[in-house]
């Protein structure tokens, strides 16, 4: 093979590739496994940094220099390592350093005599005698990474999972929390990651936030001193703080004593406490680093024995029927246990409650559809697959069932409406695109994949 007829291999390759993508959404591209673990803007970053690495072995040999091979002999640690250095990079800057190397590689090697392209000797690698034998690897590799996406392709066909490119819309900074949770549960930054670092340090101080600390009095209730129970008391407060990612800090801790103050435990006398609020507490607790507290070990036991029974989810407010909102609220409460080999047991038996229940969301349970944010009592579909997920049961073929509801009610633009949620606390608006229910959807689409 010649160097035209090598230039127009490489050329040819790349052209591959990009058709391969070609029709795929940014969304589709960031968040969905194509490979393993990876996605089809990891695998584009892998190839991105293999052009560069090539490209600069290449010029430093036509100076004079040696490229450090030993620093591929370990190909799997390379991988990841190319990988993560480009995680903070955005698609558009991945395709266009592609498109860069790309160009330069083209550059030079029109300028090369033909017979330095396979002279032994200063081009030898690992794994090619010449640099012929080197692009051979390099276009190689290409074409097996072009296999995978159409491999992928074939059973994923573009728009079926999702419409639109909604992260770069859930990544504006007006919202602090939704841009730390895309930036560490759709894109898998490290906490250590420079705009994950800022992201989090910003939520305290976010609109919500604020609003819910300036209502809070100084001895930690809000609304009233005589209850903890309610969305716009100590416990509902507490339990949306959580969801915003709020780290703990004085005003949580005054607030989560309050609560432990109160009436916690389920009981039906003298004051009737719902195993719903109990789980929700357990909830926050754990969150505001209660999870160990001693005052709080009777509510993990409670929670435990009452759901390692058959009628453990049987409801006094549902006429004695079993209750799946009580289901998914349990489920966040063990997944927030210290001990969680002292929950799996009803965790599993909860899981399974949940996953084999023949929902009607055409007729009584349509409402498991309307998704909403922040719940208390109440939850839906989205909310339950989330906590399974954390459970453990995403690769669960009826997760993946359930799924498909959250699939279709994405909109044309990418998002997921508000249609739900508690009416006395007011983040976003219903009937609107909603970035905490696109992000919600978004990470259990990710997670059934």
């Amino acid at each position: 093979m010649d160097k035209r007829r090598m230039l127009e291999h490489l050329a040819s390759e790349r052209a591959e590739l990009l058709a391969a993508i070609e029709g795929v959404s940014e969304t589709e591209m960031t968040i969905l496994p194509v490979a393993g673990v990876w996605t089809i803007k990891d695998i584009l970053a892998h190839i991105s940094g293999w052009a560069a690495w090539d490209l600069a072995g290449i010029r430093s040999i036509l100076v004079g220099e040696r490229p450090d091979f030993s620093a591929i002999q370990d190909v799997d640690t390379f991988n990841a390592r190319l990988v993560a250095e480009r995680s903070t990079w955005s698609l558009e800057q991945i395709l266009a350093k592609m498109r860069d190397t790309q160009t330069a590689m083209e550059e030079l090697l029109a300028n090369m005599p033909d017979e330095d392209l396979f002279r032994a000797g200063p081009f030898q690698g690992p794994y090619w005698d010449n640099l012929a034998g080197w692009l051979q690897v390099a276009w190689e590799h290409e074409e097996e990474h072009v296999a995978q996406i159409r491999a992928w392709r074939a059973t994923h066909s573009p728009g079926s999972h999702l419409k639109g490119d909604s992260i770069p819309w859930l990544l504006e900074e007006e919202n602090p929390s939704v841009r730390y949770f895309t930036l560490t549960h759709l894109l898998d930054r490290p906490e250590d990651d420079p705009q994950v670092a800022e992201a989090r340090a910003a939520i305290p101080g976010s609109e919500d936030v604020q609003a819910i600390f300036a209502r809070q009095d100084s001895a930690g209730w809000w609304d009233t001193l005589e209850r903890a129970t309610g969305i716009k008391r100590a416990s509902g407060q507490l339990l949306i703080l959580s969801r915003l990612g709020v780290p703990p800090d004085e005003r949580t801790r005054r607030g989560c004593e309050f609560v432990l103050s109160k009436p916690w435990l389920p009981t039906r006398r003298p004051v009737c406490i719902v195993p719903c609020y109990t789980a929700n507490c357990l909830r926050f607790l754990a969150y505001f680093g209660y999870g160990n507290d001693p005052r709080v070990d009777e509510g993990w036991r409670a929670m435990i024995e009452r759901l390692e029974q058959d009628d453990g989810l049987i409801c006094w407010y549902q006429k004695q029927r079993p209750c799946h909102w009580l289901a998914v609220k349990a489920l966040w409460a063990f997944v927030a246990a210290p001990a969680a080999q002292e929950v799996h047991a009803a965790m599993t038996k909860t899981a399974e409650a949940l996953l084999s229940h023949p929902f009607d969301f055409t007729g009584e349970e349509a409402r498991w559809l309307r998704f909403g944010f922040p719940w208390y009592f109440q939850s839906d579909l989205l909310d339950a697959l989330e906590a399974l997920a954390a459970c453990g049961y995403a690769a669960d073929s009826r997760f993946r069932a359930l799924a498909q509801h959250v699939v279709a009610k994405q909109s044309d633009d990418g998002s997921w409406l508000k249609e739900g949620g508690s009416t006395a606390v007011r983040i976003e608006r219903k009937g609107q695109p909603s970035k905490w229910i696109t992000l919600k959807a978004l990470r259990v689409i990710k997670q059934a994949e």
